[in-house]
């Protein structure tokens, strides 16, 4: 499902002098956008030396157009436009499948099922995904919080070509190196893996997810800790955003 944004165009059209008076261009220059096509305008209709007035409802939509996002137009009084800019896809493959059979490995269901306050038969069917029963959002969340296995929760974000979740309540300054060192390594066991030549099994494939997902959890864990670290520092977040301007003026990034 893909969230929407609505844009209101107050002014669908604006007369050509109120055009160039608020964008500062030429008005020859303006009557040459006009009759290239470049600047869309208001039909006349059989008064050809009528009021000429700029269509910024076309504008706003060709504008848009050119950054590769999903326009849905519904017209009412003052023209709305309704930008779909995510474009959620559930995945062909079995991700959140596979989630749930590696989870019931991994874990004692019958103490986890006490917990979470489920019979262990039917905690057991949930986590099949041959069985009709299916776990619910809530089940999915407390068994992740008891069990600290984000497995459940990358595999339903994984099902909908998501990234996966990052924990963001675990990010302490400290663990900033710990963040980083665990990032180098799995990058490193995706460098063994990639130099490995030979056919890549389930097992194989299952490593090489589950090193992505935490290079990508420490990166931005430690990305975060960076940034909180900054802004902490009253005097160092200024210097930072001082370098930033300075960069920002003289075309440095």
């Amino acid at each position: 499902m893909r969230p929407n944004i609505t844009i209101t165009i107050p002014e669908p059209y604006l007369p050509l002098e109120e055009y160039c008076r608020r964008t500062g261009l030429n008005r020859n220059t303006a009557d040459k956008l006009i009759s290239d096509g470049r600047l869309p305008i208001k039909p006349k209709g059989a008064k050809k030396k009528g009021l000429v007035e700029v269509n910024m409802a076309a504008l706003t939509i060709q504008a848009l157009s050119e950054c590769y996002i999903a326009l849905t137009v519904s017209s009412n009084i003052h023209a709305r436009l309704r930008l779909n800019i995510f474009d959620f896809k559930v995945s062909i493959h079995k991700h959140f499948d596979d989630a749930c059979s590696g989870f019931a490995k991994r874990h004692n269901l019958e103490q986890l099922a006490e917990q979470a306050g489920m019979q262990p038969q039917t905690l057991r069917n949930k986590l099949t995904p041959e069985q009709v029963h299916q776990l619910t959002v809530r089940e999915l969340l407390t068994l992740t919080d008891f069990t600290e296995d984000s497995a459940l929760v990358d595999g339903a974000l994984a099902q909908l070509n998501c990234l996966p979740c990052v924990p963001v309540n675990e990010v302490a300054d400290e663990k900033f190196p710990t963040y980083v060192l665990k990032a180098t390594a799995e990058v490193g066991m995706l460098a063994a893996n990639a130099a490995n030549q030979g056919a890549i099994c389930n097992a194989t494939r299952r490593n090489v997810m589950n090193s992505v997902n935490m290079g990508i959890r420490c990166l931005t864990l430690a990305a975060i800790a960076v940034q909180s670290r900054i802004h902490s520092s009253p005097t160092l977040s200024t210097t930072v955003d001082a370098i930033s301007g300075i960069g920002a003026s003289t075309g440095m990034s």
